[in-house]
């Protein structure tokens, strides 16, 4: 069929966008998966979850890798210990889960965490799910140090391979929820008791 000027409306068409061959590629990034980073990167700059800091710098030169500075919670084993987490997205994210772990001088001693900064976390591998986000393995992890009970090295680091740090989705929402509160009485003035963060005594 013609279209004005007797162009076919075939080429009127706009060309589909193909799945990236190189999903590694700046350049080969699907749009989507692009506007989903800027707007979890948006959301930690305006809601951070307790004691992590979006380190700007990283993201200036590429939107696939970032790092956030941690600072561990009152009251818990890591209590002042300042920390830098490592995030790495493929073109696939939020479909694959993001490559994260523990990066600089500092690495925290935990049972689920290598002295290479690598996490033994579920959902960082099968338990994913792209209802996830960036916040919510920021959650997860400070759940996992804050639920720790004493400073071990991962069964890894003994010979062994550490089995992962299992959190359901139950207990992230509840950790989401207390840090949605947490803000709730800032803005009123309130302040948070050590007591008052949740602890996981699995670990």
């Amino acid at each position: 069929m013609l279209g004005p000027r007797g162009v076919t409306r075939a080429r009127q068409l706009r060309p589909l966008r193909l799945w990236p061959r190189r999903p590694w590629g700046d350049g080969s990034i699907m749009a989507s998966m692009q506007k989903r980073l800027q707007k979890e990167l948006l959301a930690l700059q305006n809601d951070p979850p307790p004691g992590m800091t979006l380190n700007e710098k990283s993201v200036q030169n590429s939107i696939t890798q970032w790092i956030v500075d941690m600072e561990g919670a009152p009251g818990t084993l890591y209590e002042g210990e300042k920390f830098q987490l490592l995030f790495k997205f493929s073109s696939r994210y939020p479909f694959d889960s993001p490559q994260v772990m523990f990066t600089g001088e500092n690495i925290p001693v935990h049972p689920h965490v290598y002295s290479n900064g690598h996490i033994c976390l579920s959902i960082l591998t099968e338990d994913w799910s792209p209802a996830l986000s960036v916040q919510s393995v920021c959650l997860s992890i400070i759940s996992m140090l804050s639920s720790c009970k004493e400073k071990i090295l991962s069964d890894g680091e003994r010979g062994k391979r550490p089995e992962r740090k299992i959190i359901d989705d139950h207990q992230i929402i509840l950790f989401m929820f207390e840090h949605v509160t947490r803000i709730q009485r800032k803005q009123n003035g309130g302040i948070m008791r050590p007591s008052e963060v949740s602890h996981d005594d699995t670990c």
